[in-house]
């Protein structure tokens, strides 16, 4: 949702006041309906701490924004299984899952949001193993720019923080993308291998970019 500290932190506030009250937020539809009942009932909420009408205003503007993207399609029931992505034929051999976003050069919130969501999920239901001879789930991330495209330090922080501390869980990561440049650098110390082919430069920042690749 692209959200500031104070924001998240209300956010988080909603959430808790949610779970106090037995309330179910089982899509985007259920936290906009919270959202927009406590703006017109915000002593209900002074106790968690308070908010101000203009910040849930935002708040219902962003998650506006996602849903014309299509993220009701991936937040709801029935749930999106992670274990689905985690089986074996019968000849014991890993299955190939391919998960497909239609025109994600123009959804980059719903492509960073889904992204982010499944790789937190794996992180926190899968046992450490330590290391590994080999993983027990690979992702490759075609059009991984697409990922950073337009975001915050936070969210850059957030997906070096993953990819640092997934690989515990068993899981790699494989970004896929047309230069290195388009990754940013504390992603790029987190990675332990690297494949380049076919890189090209047309422009001066290609060379140079292509020299910093090699």
């Amino acid at each position: 949702l692209e959200l500031n500290d104070t924001q998240s932190s209300v956010l988080a506030m909603v959430f808790q006041y949610c779970d106090d009250h037995g309330l179910l937020l089982d899509d985007l539809a259920d936290l906009r309906g919270v959202l927009q009942y406590l703006r017109e009932h915000v002593d209900e909420i002074s106790a968690y701490g308070g908010m101000s009408t203009q910040t849930v205003g935002v708040m219902l503007r962003e998650l506006t924004e996602l849903q014309a993207q299509g993220a009701e399609g991936f937040f709801g029931l029935p749930e999106f299984d992670l274990d689905d992505l985690i089986v074996l034929d019968r000849d014991g051999r890993g299955v190939i899952s391919v998960m497909e976003l239609q025109d994600c050069q123009d959804k980059p919130a719903l492509f960073s949001t889904f992204l982010m969501w499944m790789l937190a999920r794996l992180y926190l239901e899968l046992p450490e193993v330590g290391d590994a001879a080999k993983p027990k789930l690979v992702f490759f991330l075609d059009e991984a720019h697409l990922l950073f495209d337009g975001a915050s330090k936070a969210f850059r922080d957030q997906v070096e923080q993953v990819v640092r501390l997934i690989r515990s869980k068993g899981v790699g990561i494989i970004f896929i993308t047309q230069s290195p440049k388009d990754l940013p650098a504390e992603v790029l110390g987190q990675l332990g291998n690297r494949v380049q082919h076919a890189l090209r430069a047309f422009t001066p920042d290609d060379e140079k970019a292509l020299r910093a690749a090699a």
